[in-house]
């Protein structure tokens, strides 16, 4: 089955649980996953799991450095055709207001 042949998908959280069977299964059915986490043992893992379609990146949605790499990725592939929000950070309040130390 290739339902998701040259499709390109995001998913962060993707080194266990529910992330880790999506970028499995989208991988599994053509599709060219990003998959971001924070853990360097379980990325190394993920790497080898997925195919060579694959980009496998560390992110941390706490640390602002890890986003260029991640834009860079996403810019490289060609953009996305979806994206799959396993892991992420809220906080509530203004835009405008937020920062860095936020996210800490």
């Amino acid at each position: 089955m290739a339902r998701f042949s040259a499709k390109r998908v995001l998913i962060t959280g993707a080194t266990s649980g529910i992330g880790l069977a999506g970028a499995q299964r989208i991988d599994s059915e053509g599709g060219w996953v990003i998959a971001t986490g924070r853990d360097p043992r379980r990325l190394a893992l993920l790497r080898r799991q997925l195919s060579d379609r694959a980009r496998v990146i560390a992110n941390d949605a706490s640390d602002p450095l890890t986003g260029a790499a991640l834009a860079e990725a996403i810019d490289s592939s060609g953009g996305l055709d979806g994206l799959w929000l396993n892991a992420g950070y809220a906080a509530v309040g203004e835009l405008s207001q937020g920062d860095a130390a936020a996210f800490d």
